[in-house]
């Protein structure tokens, strides 16, 4: 059986509903082994923390990485926290219906403050979190953050590791497309260029079972997405 980690936020974790497409992925292929670390509301400082764990601490073996790419200004300031054992934990309920070969991990130490709508005039200095820098989903023209900056350096990392390691990545939100499999689009773009774009998401603004079972084909159909399936 291979091992298969996903990474991403709310669009790729049960929590948000139970037919999100890895549980999909999980159903159709009972030869993979999904471990879905994609936690709701987190974005690629948490990815990237999980994505090093993976590479350098895990003891189970990795045999491919998804990384869903998320938005761009999502930032969170670390907890102190006794540390924990283990630092992974499962996440599903003990009667869940889910199928048998997928589990969803979460970091244990992953209490954070997540910062939204911050700027210049309303914020203070301290620490490491200064007046020079907005941190919101959709800032003001020109506003730039450090999250952002982060998200293209975490984005190129991917592509680059990408060249030595089996990891697939792609971007499902309504946010600048980056991917490595032949999507040139985000899935959100598709939808929207394809379908009713309102018909496919639910009441909190995700993509509902309907699309979800749309993206699993549609990843089916890319032949460098594919050829990990087997």
């Amino acid at each position: 059986m291979k091992n298969v980690a996903v990474l991403g936020c709310s669009h790729s974790s049960e929590r948000t509903h139970d037919r999100m497409w890895p549980v999909q992925l999980a159903e159709r292929y009972p030869n993979l082994n999904i471990i879905n670390y994609s936690m709701p509301g987190h974005g690629h400082y948490y990815m990237d923390i999980i994505l090093k764990h993976l590479m350098y601490e895990s003891e189970e073996q990795i045999d491919w990485i998804i990384v869903q790419f998320t938005g761009f200004h999502r930032h969170h300031i670390p907890i102190l926290c006794s540390k924990p054992d283990p630092m992974f934990r499962s996440s599903l309920a003990h009667d869940t219906h889910l199928p048998k070969n997928y589990n969803a991990l979460s970091l244990c130490t992953s209490r954070r403050i997540r910062i939204h709508t911050l700027d210049a005039d309303s914020l203070e200095d301290f620490g490491t979190i200064s007046t020079n820098g907005a941190h919101d989903h959709k800032p003001n023209e020109g506003v730039y953050s450090e999250a952002e900056y982060f998200t293209r350096l975490f984005q190129k990392q991917v592509i680059d590791m990408a060249k030595y390691l089996p990891l697939s990545c792609f971007t499902i939100w309504d946010r600048p497309n980056v991917d490595n499999i032949g999507m040139k689009e985000s899935f959100w773009a598709y939808i929207n260029r394809t379908y009713n774009l309102n018909e496919h998401l639910d009441e909190s603004g995700h993509f509902n079972d309907k699309a979800n079972t749309i993206l699993v084909n549609y990843l089916e159909g890319l032949p460098l997405f594919s050829q990990h399936l087997r």
